[in-house]
């Protein structure tokens, strides 16, 4: 079994509200250098998942799968040092600022190009804006079954 799963880069979000700050000229919020990435608390809980499977089969496979620019090779090597066995990054200074549908496309485009896949694991939800779209606009975009929310 191939299982792939899509992890994202995010500010740690036990960071104190304080320590951000708005550009008001641009609309936009300064990423406070002091605020560390992490990898997604949800996307870590969906790479467990994973490995539970796993343990129970040690031949099949776990790809993630990470977009995003600037991002911090430590950070989005967490799931291989967690059991995963390979990581597909994504990086390009496009993929800033994208939408839950730019997101969602460039992931179905990546995991198309992957091929063989049995399970495809998203985070609940993003942790930074909540909205927890961007799974289920894959599975959209790839014609394929969708199951959220799962325990």
């Amino acid at each position: 079994m191939n299982m792939i799963v899509c992890c994202k880069q995010v500010l740690d979000p036990e960071a104190a509200p304080s320590t951000f700050k708005l550009d008001a000229a641009n609309n936009r919020m300064v990423q406070p250098p002091e605020v560390k990435p992490v990898v997604s608390p949800y996307d870590e809980q969906a790479v467990e998942a994973a490995l539970r499977i796993k343990d129970k089969d040690k031949t099949q496979k776990i790809s993630i799968i990470s977009l995003g620019n600037g991002l911090v090779r430590d950070v989005v090597k967490k799931p291989l040092s967690m059991g995963a066995d390979e990581l597909i990054l994504l990086e390009d200074p496009a993929f800033e600022g994208g939408d839950s549908y730019a997101v969602a496309s460039a992931l179905a485009a990546a995991i198309k190009k992957v091929g063989q896949f049995d399970l495809i694991f998203f985070g609940r939800q993003e942790s930074e804006w909540d909205d927890g779209q961007v799974g289920t606009g894959v599975a959209e975009i790839l014609g394929i079954p969708s199951v959220t929310v799962a325990k």
